[in-house]
């Protein structure tokens, strides 16, 4: 019998006492259950961007539509040199509603804009959006700024009166004849 390398509790145990378990069988899972920490691999291209204390939105597919918040706790000064990717430790608040073994999509917070205009991820293709003027398409080229959770920011080429069709419409042309039959909003 082994001991554990650190102090910690028993997150699981897969075996029972009597069973005959194989060399290097893990039986039980020992670790500290508070504070919960999320690791991702970060690109060496984004890297430089990413600070410690730096508000993190997570999103798991257990709470859909539920925005979970971490800050970065820890990044590895070593990178991997074959995936070209630095291992970020995001800290949880001890009442997530995560659980160990959860997968989360995580995006951490670089900039704050306030007021800006959105399109939906799915509305554009390249830095191409259409926008339906009257009863015709037109394509329109924007230049994007923050990519956040909820939508892509607009720096120019469409302005907020724009009715911009998403999701983006593959195979529509520029000019074609269209009915707007309901505006969502």
């Amino acid at each position: 019998m082994s001991c554990a390398p650190s102090p910690g509790v028993v997150l699981r145990q897969d075996g029972k006492v009597g069973e005959v378990a194989e060399l290097g069988t893990v039986l039980f899972w020992v670790g500290e259950p508070k504070p919960l920490l999320v690791v991702a691999e970060v690109n060496e291209e984004d890297i430089p961007r990413v600070e410690v204390g730096q508000r993190t939105l997570l999103r798991a597919d257990a709470f859909p539509g539920q925005n979970l918040e971490a800050v970065v706790d820890r990044i590895t000064p070593k990178g991997d040199p074959v995936t070209k990717t630095y291992r970020v430790y995001f800290r949880l608040p001890d009442d997530t509603p995560l659980r160990i073994g959860m997968s989360t999509d995580v995006n951490i917070v670089i900039r704050v804009s306030k007021n800006v205009l959105l399109v939906p991820s799915a509305a554009i293709e390249g830095n191409n959006v259409y926008v339906v003027e009257g009863e015709v398409t037109r394509r329109r080229e924007i230049r994007t700024g923050i990519r956040g959770t909820n939508g892509i920011e607009v720096l120019s080429g469409i302005d907020a009166r724009a009715q911009v069709i998403s999701p983006y419409p593959t195979g529509l042309t520029d000019g074609a004849r269209v009915k707007v039959a309901a505006v969502q909003k």
